[in-house]
Parts: structure tokens; C-alpha cells; sequence
């Protein structure tokens, strides 16, 4: 089980709360967007990353291309210098549906998902349903097959195969558990997808830093995820009121 521990409490006026609510209106007419950046480090020492090498021999046809990607198991990508960790999921919960510009958040209008050996790249993403597409594609020689699944009523399984250079477009809904995505031919492939009803999430670089961008200025609710724990939507997190302009994140550090 992760444990998630802020290491600087942020301090807000309860004053600002009024604040706040003219500056989500003002956003929601053309006004100044809040911008939201910081670092998910590990606490202590990362664990080691097992080798992937002696899974390829599963399948003997396709292990030597498999072996000229990575091969290291994905879980904890944890940066040796400063213990920054990539792949964690930084999203925002609001008391009610944010009003925002999608153009604001600099985000691309797809989200895609490639196989370029025998894993999936990116790892994890973050994909908001209401602005974004899924597209899963196969850059690899050989045939993948994608299967995604979240909560049972929300995203029941989706089973595609994805042949040589082709892609597959995911319709998803939000959701308030990690998506899984496997590979059922390579049966050791897995990455994460978040499904969100809005823009506002981050995955952290292999640095750890994140940066949510056009956040409309406010009381919010900052959640961290990083795979393997799946825990809901109402997980607590760390309250915040974003003002316009950029805000930090104090450092989050988790461990395994």
C-alpha cells in the first residue's frame, strides 16, 4: 500500500473563500487562469526494478524485438539524483463542475498510447473524456492486442487487437478508479489510464514535477495516485485555494 505524506502544510485564509468564487466566475467569462506545479519524490531508498527479460520468453517469436525496448519492470521509475518519481498522477476534485477553457490548459486534443516494443509508452496517462480522444496504436512489427478495463459499470472491458501500424480509438468515461490496460498477447504489459471529466491532472516527468495548466482560481482538492494502489475519487487529499497565476504543490514524498 502507498502511503502519501505532504511534507509542508499550505496554509489559507478562510477570507479568500469568498475570493475564490468571483475569481472561478471571472475565469468562467474570459478571466485569468490558475496554474498549478510540483514534485512527487520517494521517500527513502526506491526499491530496485525487476528485469523483464525472462518474461519475453514467452513469447519466443516476438522476445527479440521485445528485448530491444525496455526491460526493466515500470512500476517505480524513481530518478537517482534527486529521488524524483515519474508515472504518479496528480489530479484536482472540485465542489462542482468546473467552468474552464479547454484551450487554456495547452493540452493536445488526443491522448495517445503507442506499443512500440512490449511495452506500453507512456506508462500511465491522464485523459479528460469531455475534450480529449484515447487512440492506442501499434508501431511495433508484431500484433498487440489492448484491453482496457476500469470500474465494471463505468468501463467494462474493452478487447481490441492492434495490428502493425495501426491505432484504435477507446471510448471511455470518467471514472473513479485507475483504467488497467493490458496486453493479452504479451501478458506482462501494463500501464494505467485516469479517466477525467475535465482537464485538470498531471502525470509527473522522470524528474517528478508536474504542471496543471488553466485551472479556474479557487478552492480545490489535490489528489495523488501512483500505481499499484486504486482507491476512489473520495480519497482524501490536500486542500487548496488556487489564486490566478502559479501556484506550488509542497513536495510530496511516497514510498512503496
Amino acid at each position: 500500500m502507498n502511503r502519501f505524506r505532504l511534507l509542508t502544510a499550505v496554509c489559507a485564509c478562510a477570507a479568500l473563500v469568498g475570493l475564490a468564487s468571483l475569481h472561478s466566475a471571472a475565469q468562467a467569462q474570459g478571466g485569468k487562469t490558475a496554474t498549478l506545479k510540483g514534485k512527487v519524490t520517494y521517500d527513502g531508498n526506491p526499491p530496485a526494478l525487476p528485469n523483464l527479460n525472462a518474461k519475453f520468453a514467452a513469447v519466443p517469436k516476438d522476445a527479440p524485438h521485445c528485448a530491444k525496448g525496455d526491460t526493466e519492470d515500470p512500476t517505480w521509475v524513481v530518478d537517482k539524483a534527486t529521488k524524483g518519481v515519474a508515472n504518479a498522477v496528480v489530479f484536482l476534485k472540485f465542489a462542482s463542475a468546473p467552468k474552464y477553457d479547454f484551450k487554456e490548459t495547452g493540452l493536445p486534443a488526443e491522448v495517445v498510447i503507442d506499443q512500440p516494443f512490449c511495452a506500453f509508452k507512456p506508462h500511465v496517462s491522464v485523459v479528460d473524456v469531455k475534450d480529449q480522444k484515447l487512440i492506442v496504436k501499434n508501431s511495433a512489427p508484431m500484433l498487440h492486442n489492448t484491453r482496457i478495463a476500469g470500474n465494471p459499470i463505468k468501463n467494462p472491458a474493452k478487447n481490441e487487437n492492434v495490428g502493425p501500424s495501426q491505432q484504435k480509438v477507446f471510448a471511455i468515461k470518467s471514472d473513479t478508479v485507475p483504467l488497467k490496460v493490458n496486453c493479452d498477447v504479451h501478458k506482462w504489459m501494463e500501464g494505467y489510464v485516469w479517466a477525467f471529466d475535465h482537464p485538470f491532472a498531471a502525470v509527473t516527468k522522470e524528474d517528478g514535477t508536474f504542471e496543471i495548466k488553466g485551472i479556474p482560481p479557487g478552492s480545490v482538492t489535490v489528489v495523488v495516485w501512483h500505481e499499484p494502489e486504486i482507491f476512489p475519487l473520495t480519497k482524501d487529499g490536500k486542500k487548496m485555494d488556487l489564486k490566478e497565476g502559479e501556484n506550488s504543490l509542497p513536495e510530496v514524498k511516497i514510498k512503496k
